[in-house]
């Protein structure tokens, strides 16, 4: 009886030893996907908000920028600011305090960047130094993991290796004055810009199959360009007769009316648009100008039915922004004060506006940076 007793014994603690062991291995692997697999670069990294009498405000840390910075941009969420100084571009870190300077790449030098919309990823635009070089490239910077630009290469040639991909400019008084794109697509979107006659072109930078100029636009004086999010295709204005195109399909012509200027868009791939003379607006629409058919193929409509909203009184487009979350908002910097237009909820905040991001907008207020939340 004893030795049934003693076999059934050891076959319990084997079962439960073999159960531990299984449980172990699996919440091992869970924990690995949780922190490897799974990750994004959205990271952990959270801005306290502090509370007073006027917003919702932060970070905590009290920071403080150069009064000598200009095109001040805040990433995605908030937690960083790039901005040139004397010339080069740093990035500072809201969270910590610490300044980061930008080194660009041998022979070039700073042109254009801007944050990317859903990630803590910078593109900056390099223009090559030598006068004698009409040439531009792209870089990607991810503040994250170091403070040195990476260069997007064309991974696909006929060597096998990556090479550089370069932006050819007519001339060396070209510069890139915008930049969009999409990370679901994976391309880049610039307007080059000759600082002399004011002449526009728009250029495709869409790796390994694009990389190119834009042939046969309306126009040569292009105001702000966008891109769509899901799908390939450029938006862009055209200055000399007020529509907004979509490069290689035609105007978008909404109820009969043609005049729009564009305002932004969300996470949804909506694109928000003001009606009026290009100055002024009594009228936002905004929606989707995709369609799909029975084969679920995507391409454009350009009589899109967009919804509408109409605004109290006329409006200068220029403080008017939308937020990745769908928000629209107006800054009456008189005021001080930014009103959702929808809710007509009014945010009052201190010192003047820099930047705005998906859940909040940045002011300076005496050197002093402020996140005013949205919530």
């Amino acid at each position: 009886m004893k030795a049934k007793r003693s076999l059934f014994s050891r076959y319990i603690r084997m079962v439960a030893t073999g159960l531990a062991v299984f449980l172990i291995i699996e919440i091992g692997g869970l924990i690995f996907v949780d922190r490897s697999y799974l990750a994004d670069n959205t990271g952990d990294t959270k801005v306290d908000i502090v509370t007073n009498n006027v917003s919702k405000t932060g970070p905590s840390l009290k920071v403080n920028i150069d009064s000598s910075a200009t095109d001040i941009k805040a990433s995605y969420d908030g937690s960083y600011l790039a901005y040139k100084l004397n010339g080069s571009l740093q990035v500072l870190n809201l969270v910590s305090g610490e300044v980061l300077p930008i080194k660009m790449d041998e022979n070039m030098e700073l042109g254009y960047y801007d944050w990317v919309y859903d990630r803590d990823q910078l593109i900056i635009a390099e223009i090559a130094a030598d006068p004698s070089q009409y040439y531009a490239k792209l870089y990607n910077l991810n503040i994250k993991e170091n403070a040195t630009p990476a260069e997007i290469m064309n991974t696909v040639n006929t060597n096998g290796k990556p090479t550089a991909a370069k932006i050819l400019l007519s001339s060396k008084n070209v510069e890139v004055t915008d930049l969009d794109f999409s990370t679901v697509v994976v391309a880049s979107y610039l307007k080059l810009t000759n600082k002399y006659s004011g002449n526009s072109t728009a250029w495709e930078f869409n790796l390994p199959s694009a990389n190119r100029s834009y042939k046969n636009l309306s126009t040569y004086n292009i105001g702000k360009i966008q891109c769509l999010k899901d799908t390939e295709g450029l938006l862009y204005e055209n200055d000399d007769n007020g529509r907004v195109y979509v490069a290689g399909e035609g105007s978008l012509n909404i109820d009969g009316n043609r005049k729009f200027r564009l305002l932004g868009y969300d996470g949804s791939d909506n694109i928000y648009l003001s009606s009026g003379d290009g100055k002024t607006t009594k009228e936002i629409l905004y929606g989707s100008i995709e369609k799909q058919d029975d084969n679920g193929e995507i391409s454009i409509d350009l009589t899109p039915d967009l919804t509408k909203i109409t605004l109290s009184k006329a409006m200068d487009i220029k403080n008017i922004y939308v937020t990745l979350t769908g928000g629209i908002y107006y800054n009456d910097s008189e005021n001080s004060v930014f009103k959702n237009l929808v809710t007509a909820k009014e945010i009052a905040y201190h010192g003047e506006l820099k930047s705005v991001f998906g859940k909040g907008f940045i002011t300076v207020n005496d050197g002093v940076v402020i996140q005013n939340s949205l919530d």
